[in-house]
């Protein structure tokens, strides 16, 4: 399996198992509400697990991981400039890493950038959705979840992908993380348009985005029935069908809209496709992804201590 490198995973485990603790507890003692709570995931879990898969050096990930708990205070208290505050540092680091990614002009790679600018996209909603800011008259539940969206569906999902695409380099994958990349920001340019009862582009938009996280899926799945190990293959399994459930339900929502039908609202979308997107694709294939690089890593070290015994043996003391 080929394995990109330069990949720093140690003690991101324990990160991310510290991060899910702090969350299950603010949920146990104060829980936010469903569409805060699935953000949250993101800062304290799914982010730290998705960074070392991005490239990020150790450094970059502990920053992450001490402006992730900033983020605590900025739901436990009420909405307004002191909890906007907290996401600061969280806005900043995203930004960064963007502009970051833009300045490598030698070896510029646009689906890098794409991805570290929604994740400070989504970044900046979070500022606007704590401020308690409406832009265009959003509802509150509308600007938190686009910073849910511009998270997951910005920048955990096209660098799983991706990095799926790396490792089983096939074309169909590929172009499947570029319907990602392009239909991530078409399907919030089309939510921006409903405020203007215009609701085409964002059904055509979600079609589009749902197509492409369908192949994706798909290839996940037989990259996971070919070349993993059994842990691994149900992990990315489970990813994949969850995916492709949770696309399902997005394009119920989008062709309600269209029609006039409203078959599920908001509350419905977050509880079961935020979840399904969150819990069911994110969170197992991330855990997989650690566990293949966790597996190649301590594969190839064992292989250079057998090596090194041998040589030892055969070379007189």
């Amino acid at each position: 399996m080929h394995t990109p490198e330069n990949k720093t995973f140690r003690g991101v485990g324990w990160i991310a198992l510290a991060g899910a603790v702090a969350w299950c507890g603010l949920m146990a003692v104060q829980p936010p509400g469903w569409a805060q709570g699935l953000f949250l995931l993101a800062p304290l879990v799914a982010v730290p697990l998705t960074l070392p898969l991005f490239g990020a050096s150790a450094k970059i990930q502990i920053a992450f991981t001490a402006s992730a708990f900033l983020l605590i205070p900025a739901f436990v208290l009420e909405r307004g400039v002191p909890a906007a505050a907290c996401t600061v540092p969280w806005l900043l680091l995203c930004v960064g890493l963007a502009v970051v990614e833009c300045a490598r002009w030698r070896r510029l790679d646009l689906g890098r950038v794409l991805t570290a600018g929604y994740l400070a996209v989504g970044a900046g909603w979070l500022l606007l959705a704590r401020l308690g800011a409406r832009p265009l008259g959003f509802e509150d539940v509308i600007v938190q979840a686009t910073a849910v969206h511009f998270h997951y569906a910005g920048f955990v999902l096209p660098v799983v992908m991706r990095r799926l695409a790396d490792t089983d380099n096939r074309r169909l994958t590929r172009w499947s993380v570029w319907g990602i990349l392009v239909g991530v920001p078409l399907v919030a340019a089309g939510i921006t348009l409903t405020v203007w009862q215009v609701h085409a582009l964002e059904s055509a938009a979600t079609l589009f985005l749902a197509g492409a996280c369908w192949i994706a899926a798909w290839q996940q799945a037989a990259f996971a029935w070919r070349c993993a190990a059994s842990g691994t293959r149900w992990l990315l399994t489970l990813s994949s069908l969850s995916l492709a459930a949770a696309m399902l339900l997005a394009v119920i929502y989008a062709l309600g809209q269209l029609t006039g039908a409203a078959w599920l609202d908001i509350p419905f979308m977050l509880r079961f496709h935020g979840c399904a997107q969150v819990f069911g694709f994110a969170l197992p294939a991330l855990a997989a992804w650690h566990w293949l690089e966790h597996s190649y890593h301590v594969g190839q070290d064992s292989a250079r201590v057998g090596h090194e015994r041998r040589g030892a043996e055969c070379c007189p003391t």
